[in-house]
């Protein structure tokens, strides 16, 4: 399970996972924005992102979707 928070977000944003995974960001067109290594949790600085909806890709093949406000 993947929860992510908060969302919307404005600066930080938490991503944590009941197993380590690694993950991946895309934009809402399908750009990769950010990739990690294998963690149980991951924070990030999004505040100078663009706003928008984004999706995170598990190492497992789930998605989750966050805004960026």
């Amino acid at each position: 399970s993947v929860m992510i928070f908060p969302n919307p977000a404005t600066s930080m944003l938490t991503i944590t996972f009941n197993s380590p995974s690694s993950l991946q960001v895309f934009d809402s067109i399908g750009k990769l924005v950010i990739e990690t290594g294998v963690a149980s949790s991951w924070v990030l600085n999004v505040s100078e992102w663009e706003k928008g909806l984004y999706t995170v890709k598990t190492q497992a093949g789930k998605t989750r979707k966050f805004i960026v406000e």
